[in-house]
């Protein structure tokens, strides 16, 4: 190991990236598997609402969070878990990691 006490580190940009991008591919495996229905026509123009934290949504983006919410669960799930606010919060309080085993060097 080259940098035994090196640490590791998760910026919120990042962070929030990643989350947006899971968010972002629930939604859209959503809509292909039910083509032409009301379902997939929610969850299509409902991208730019899930992308935004819930304390920054328009009036009109909260009506929309609020159809995807009742129709499809699993995105609706995924937007609560990987909101912007949610991840930004935990990159700020990542959890300690497992103290480090000394190593016995051979020789």
């Amino acid at each position: 190991m080259r940098a035994p006490n090196a640490q590791i580190a998760f910026d919120p940009f990042h962070v929030v990236k990643l989350a947006n991008e899971a968010v972002h591919d629930v939604r859209r495996t959503e809509a292909r598997i039910r083509p032409g229905s009301t379902e997939a026509e929610v969850l299509k123009r409902s991208r730019w609402s899930l992308l935004k934290a819930p304390e920054n949504l328009l009036p009109l983006e909260k009506v929309k969070l609020a159809a995807v919410a009742a129709l499809n669960a699993r995105v609706f799930r995924s937007y609560l878990r990987c909101s912007p606010t949610t991840m930004t919060r935990a990159a700020r309080n990542p959890p300690s990691p497992p103290p480090l085993q000394p190593t016995r060097s051979t020789g």
